[in-house]
């Protein structure tokens, strides 16, 4: 009898224990409710565990491992809304998730510097994430106000690419930037300091990444090395910009040079020479070849308005790298060259009244006012 009771006692306390942590791994499909349709690198983790999760496969099957039963299973992805469910409810095999709209937040850009315009991306960028880890690309135009004509003139145009992760730190990084000047007053007003800081911004996380250096970039500041720029050089038939990174102790810091189609401001070639003699080169078609990357993009004008509303999403994967995901998505609000501006009560103003006024446009609101 004491025996009996013994092992009842036994099994009493340790059924508990195995409920908690002796669960097998979880293994389950994703489809689309609706259709079925599998959906495919969806962000799956514990909630108690995020950074330990797994991706879907291109069938939708993903296998994660043991948690307790009191935790929350979470699945995201761009374009899906998000799933929870506790461990003790999970559907036996198939978990349907409905498809979702995405809400973007628009970056204000207006009459300012290369390095003012990049603070201000990214802070928007860091107010805009929602899954981690994630990556971003963004599309902008910078206007100013032509007096003489009256209406908004389209100075130069950008696009950013950039990424969080948390195996790297919580600041975001760079990862391409280009910069297009549509004038003179564009190329005046991007002359000098401006441009090179924009155009620094192309390789940076490619080099922290991919090459494990030891030369950490920062965004705020380069401090090894001087910047120098050259044009009307042409390769493969197209005209590149020549961007030499020199530093200013070639014993310690690589010397590194880039070559930017000037029409997309793309980077075809990276050359880097380090202090030992070593020289590497790298095409970024090659760098290309370690990720799975799809995109889509969606424009879509706003009635009455004569606002183009740009929708970039991106998905990329790195290959071999189990349990890495980039998703991100941001949009911007483009107007469009020959656009009036518009009163300061116009919608497309009213969602920036909270944002400091640009002392040249605080000119145009009282003549605005005044009439």
């Amino acid at each position: 009898m004491r025996t009996y009771f013994f092992f009842s006692f036994l099994m009493a306390f340790f059924s508990p224990a195995l409920g908690l942590w002796g669960q097998p791994p979880l293994r389950r499909t994703v489809v689309e409710v609706g259709s079925d349709a599998p959906i495919a690198y969806a962000h799956v983790y514990w909630l108690h565990a995020a950074h330990r999760g797994t991706l879907t496969n291109s069938e939708g099957q993903f296998v994660l491992g043991e948690s307790e039963v009191t935790d929350t299973l979470v699945i995201r992805h761009l374009g899906y809304a998000s799933y929870r469910v506790a461990a003790g409810y999970l559907p036996p095999d198939t978990i349907r998730i409905a498809p979702q709209a995405l809400e973007l937040s628009p970056v204000a850009i207006y009459d300012v510097t290369g390095p003012a315009v990049f603070q201000s991306v990214l802070d928007a960028l860091d107010r805009n994430h929602a899954v981690e880890p994630v990556r971003y690309q963004a599309f902008m135009r910078n206007m100013v106000y032509d007096a003489d004509r009256g209406k908004l003139h389209l100075v130069a145009e950008y696009e950013l690419e950039a990424f969080h992760h948390p195996n790297h730190s919580v600041d975001l990084h760079i990862s391409k930037a280009r910069l297009r000047t549509c004038s003179a007053e564009g190329k005046h007003h991007y002359s000098g300091d401006n441009l090179p800081l924009v155009l620094i911004a192309v390789a940076d996380a490619h080099w922290d990444n991919l090459y494990q250096s030891a030369l950490k970039w920062q965004r705020r500041t380069l401090k090894t090395h001087e910047i120098r720029l050259a044009g009307g050089l042409v390769e493969a038939g197209r005209p590149v910009i020549q961007l030499d990174l020199i530093p200013s102790d070639a014993g310690k810091h690589p010397f590194f040079t880039l070559y930017i189609d000037e029409a997309s401001f793309a980077v075809t070639r990276l050359i880097e020479r380090n202090p030992g003699g070593r020289v590497a080169e790298w095409t970024f078609q090659e760098v290309r070849q370690k990720w799975y990357v799809s995109s889509h993009h969606q424009t879509q004008v706003l009635d009455g308005l004569g606002i183009n509303e740009r929708v970039t999403i991106y998905h990329i994967v790195p290959t071999g790298q189990k349990g890495s995901e980039f998703l991100g998505y941001v949009g911007t609000r483009l107007r469009p060259v020959d656009s009036y501006l518009g009163a300061w009560d116009d919608p497309f103003w009213q969602q920036y009244h909270h944002l400091p006024l640009p002392d040249w446009m605080k000119a145009i609101v009282a003549a605005e006012g005044s009439k």
